[in-house]
């Protein structure tokens, strides 16, 4: 079986691309940043410990949904129905380079997601990818800010301050949403 990133490769001709994977799992790099991820379990749980909290539960399973895919295969289409297509294409450009990259290094690293115990999970969906990077935090990092960096063209500074104070928002909540549900 291939990844979705060497499947990829191939298409763009590149026959040979299990050295890359090859590779990288015996590396110092890897093993690093496996030990790192390793390391930093028991701080999330502590985090997670001290911020357990019904309310706090709900609010960011919720963020941690408002990053998922299916939320960006809606919201693209209709961004595309009422506003400018050029605009719109552009950001389907990027959710898919930005999509493509991050999966692609989650194939290169194979880093585990947090393991639990100690970590607590409130999502499983994602237990069986790999962990790092995240594409729900790229996606919430490079998505708003493009808007805000292609309305900053356009609107008023009032109106791009308050677009960037939601996008920082809702940056900061799907991002802070997959430490706090534990993926």
């Amino acid at each position: 079986a291939i990844t979705a990133g060497e499947f990829v490769l191939r298409g763009f001709g590149l026959r040979n691309t299990s050295s890359l994977r090859g590779k990288m799992r015996n590396s110092p790099l890897r093993h690093r940043l496996n030990k790192m991820v390793e390391a930093d379990n028991p701080r999330l749980a502590r985090l997670q410990a001290k911020t357990k909290h019904p309310f706090l539960d709900k609010y960011f399973k919720f963020a941690a949904k408002c990053g998922d895919e299916i939320v960006y295969t809606v919201m693209l289409p209709i961004s595309a129905w009422n506003t400018d297509y050029t605009f719109s294409r552009q950001l389907i450009y990027l959710w898919c380079i930005v999509f493509y990259v991050v999966h692609y290094l989650k194939d290169v690293f194979c880093l585990p997601r947090p393991s639990s115990p100690p970590v607590r999970r409130l999502e499983e969906q994602y237990v069986e990818e790999y962990g790092f990077p995240s594409a729900h935090s790229a996606a919430a990092s490079s998505l708003p800010f493009f808007v805000v960096a292609m309305l900053a063209r356009v609107a008023d500074t009032f109106t791009t301050g308050v677009v960037c104070a939601a996008a920082t928002f809702y940056c900061l909540s799907v991002t802070a949403s997959r430490l706090y549900v534990g993926v």
